[in-house]
């Protein structure tokens, strides 16, 4: 299954149209159990000589979207799509939703980060 949603992934990358809201449930599975990507509507395409998109407003589903589309100006590009991938790629493995592993590893890393802050042991 992540084989073919890979796959799927890459041809649109080839024809230049970035996803930007690949999740789950844009995912459906044909009567062979083949992944076929869906739901568009917040896709973009770009020209064959440029390798992202700028935007100011990105949408998407939560816990899907990579960190830096929180930014307030962002350049669009196929590594978008790949934060997505790895967040159900997560899931598929995992059996849990992916969002959550990625938010535990976060909390853990502050925790982490302000502890060494506080002892004043940055390089440890």
């Amino acid at each position: 299954m992540i084989k073919g949603i890979c796959e799927g992934l890459h041809y649109l990358h080839q024809i230049n149209i970035l996803h930007l809201d690949l999740t789950p449930g844009n995912i459906l599975l044909d009567e062979d159990m083949m992944p076929k990507i869906t739901d568009f509507g917040l896709s973009r395409c770009f020209e064959e000589d440029q390798t992202g998109v700028i935007t100011k407003n990105v949408a998407g589903t939560r816990g899907y979207l990579a960190p830096e589309c929180y930014n307030k100006e962002i350049i669009l590009t196929h590594k978008f799509d790949l934060y997505s991938l790895g967040v159900i790629m997560i899931e598929i493995l995992t059996g849990k939703k992916g969002c959550q592993v990625i938010l535990r590893m976060y909390e853990q890393f502050i925790h982490h980060s302000k502890s060494n802050l506080t002892n004043n042991d940055l390089w440890h």
